[in-house]
């Protein structure tokens, strides 16, 4: 049987962009332009998608035509939602399981949602 790749619990989620606890604690001003600009970037990115597929193929050297191909599978998503911790904890597994990280973080301070959710109004 062949499945859908973006039906699985991990979904489309590839990639977590992330900073220590710390950082939030002492400098959320930071975190917060540096996820506004994640969220900018993203927004952009989707409402645009050939300047995504021309950046793709400037920066990273890939093939236009995959890339053409491959953007309507691509998921700009910056809001760290329900959905998204839910996504991340699959990941996080996953990648225990292929032993690419030694341990499950603690999850109930791992994701802290509070200044995504502040942008997302």
């Amino acid at each position: 049987m062949v499945e859908y790749p973006y039906s699985t619990a991990m979904g489309s989620l590839n990639m977590i962009m992330g900073t220590h606890h710390d950082t939030i604690a002492q400098k959320p001003e930071l975190v917060r332009v540096v996820l506004n600009l994640q969220k900018q970037g993203s927004e952009y990115a989707a409402a645009h998608p050939a300047e995504m597929v021309d950046m793709a193929v400037t920066k990273l050297g890939m093939k236009r035509e995959a890339v053409a191909l491959s953007v309507q599978n691509v998921e700009l998503n910056w809001q760290m939602t329900p959905a998204m911790m839910a996504a991340g904890k699959t990941y996080a597994q996953h990648m225990l399981e292929l032993k690419q990280i030694r341990t499950l973080p603690d999850f109930g301070t791992f994701f802290d949602p509070k200044i995504s959710d502040q942008l997302a109004v």
